[in-house]
């Protein structure tokens, strides 16, 4: 392939531009862009809000909930009861465990801990959950966000984007813009 830039021209292929380990730190940083903006900015692809938690009544088990060890109780819970009513629903059950009632998809953390590269074949990069039960519980979650969750945002391409040109245009020996 021949390729044209700032007036250079140059024969080489794709392989040539960026290793494995790029396509990889680019994909990683992706993540890490996604991430944050639905556990710090609460905010779909799409820039709107995450629903909000519900407030539908709802029985948490004493024991607690959660992926992960230990697992998020409820406070006050008397020995002997096997769950804690919330009026409240989950967003009750929330705040009671000190948590934020701003819809951040992290009680345990696992979710987001385990949401990376998966693969990577040739250039397409498959990112996901290592675990089926962490796609499982994703799958619902994006489900109710109307499959804007677990996608990359334009700022999130865009951002991705820059990183590829500039990771590039090193590699060519061009100065970054």
């Amino acid at each position: 392939m021949i390729i044209t830039i700032t007036g250079k021209t140059v024969n080489m292929s794709f392989k040539d531009l960026v290793s494995l380990e790029d396509i990889r730190m680019l994909a990683e940083h992706g993540v890490t862009l996604m991430k944050a903006r639905i556990t710090l900015r609460s905010l779909k692809a799409d820039g709107t809000p995450l629903k909000p938690y519900s407030t539908k009544p709802i029985s948490i088990p004493s024991r607690g909930v959660g992926t992960g060890s230990p697992l998020v109780r409820p406070t006050g819970v008397k020995k002997k009861k096997k769950s804690v009513f919330f009026p409240g629903g989950y967003l009750q059950f929330r705040a009671s465990a000190g948590r934020s009632t701003t819809k951040d998809l992290i009680l345990s953390g696992n979710l987001m801990r385990r949401l990376r590269v998966k693969i990577i074949v040739g250039n397409a990069v498959y990112v996901g959950w290592m675990g089926s039960k962490h796609e499982l519980i994703a799958q619902q979650l994006d489900t109710q966000e109307n499959q804007l969750l677990f996608a990359w945002s334009d700022e999130e391409i865009d951002d991705v984007a820059d990183r590829a040109v500039d990771m590039i245009m090193r590699g060519l020996g061009e100065p970054e813009p």
